[in-house]
């Protein structure tokens, strides 16, 4: 699959929320590693030969990040998962 046929529901995406991603991890054990697949659309991103991704890279920080709203608005907090980068 090519950039082209990408469905545009995955190009326009809506983060999942803190409450659907505590649901789908509600019965993972606590010593799962955890990893972003950065690539599933190009025609190489799958391995056949080691049956996985090629292009994931393992979450090693979690923060939450704060935005201050204006005298009217609300806060807006947000939990980024981050991979090492060097």
């Amino acid at each position: 699959m090519n950039i082209n046929e990408v469905p545009n529901y995955i190009l326009h995406a809506t983060p999942i929320t803190a409450g659907e991603l505590k649901k789908k991890i509600r019965n993972i054990p606590n010593d799962t590693p955890v990893y972003l697949v950065v690539d599933k659309v190009s025609d190489d991103a799958w391995d056949e030969d080691k049956g996985q991704w090629r292009y994931v890279l393992p979450l090693v920080y979690v923060t939450r990040e704060r935005i201050y709203g204006d005298e009217n608005g609300d806060d807006e907090f947000n939990l980024l998962l981050e991979y090492e980068s060097l």
